[in-house]
This record gives structure tokens, C-alpha cells and sequence, in this order.
């Protein structure tokens, strides 16, 4: 199978969403990145993190930014359920 068939036969299952946002998700789990190697890092960088010969406030600067990258990279779910407005 060719290239342009598979450009084809894709194009034709995007005609089948219904709402604007449903096709913008459709399109990002088909092209977007995956930060997948990026959080694996960050978590690693924080597993292997010591304080050493660091002060407390050198020591908890570096893990409270390591802590900032991974909530950037990984956000909480949405939630579809309706609790979260209950919550609020």
C-alpha cells in the first residue's frame, strides 16, 4: 500500500467526527509528540536527586523545578464525570 492511499483512507475517517474538538483530539493522538522520554527523564533526574553538600534551599530550588517540568508535562486528567464541579 502506497502513501497516498493511507492519506486517503485517513482524511475519510476524520469526516466522521461531529464537533470541532473531537477532530482536534483525533489529530493529536495521530501526530502529536509524545513527551514519553522526556517524563522518564524528569523522573529520573528526581529518583536520583540528594542533597549532598547542597543547602536545604539549593537542594529543595532544584527539586521543586524538577517537580514544575513534570506537572507541565504531565497534567491532571480532565474529568468527564461531572464530580469536579460538585467539588467546587
Amino acid at each position: 500500500m502506497d502513501l497516498e492511499f493511507h492519506q486517503q483512507e485517513y482524511r475519510r475517517s476524520l469526516v466522521y467526527t461531529s464537533l470541532a474538538r473531537d477532530l482536534w483530539l483525533e489529530l493529536e493522538s495521530h501526530f502529536g509528540e509524545s513527551n514519553g522520554p522526556l517524563l522518564y527523564e524528569i523522573n529520573r533526574e528526581i529518583s536520583v536527586l540528594t542533597q549532598g553538600d547542597m543547602s536545604v534551599v539549593v537542594y529543595f530550588t532544584k527539586l521543586k523545578k524538577l517537580w514544575d517540568k513534570l506537572a507541565c508535562l504531565n497534567p491532571f486528567p480532565t474529568c468527564f464525570c461531572g464530580a469536579s464541579r460538585a467539588l467546587a
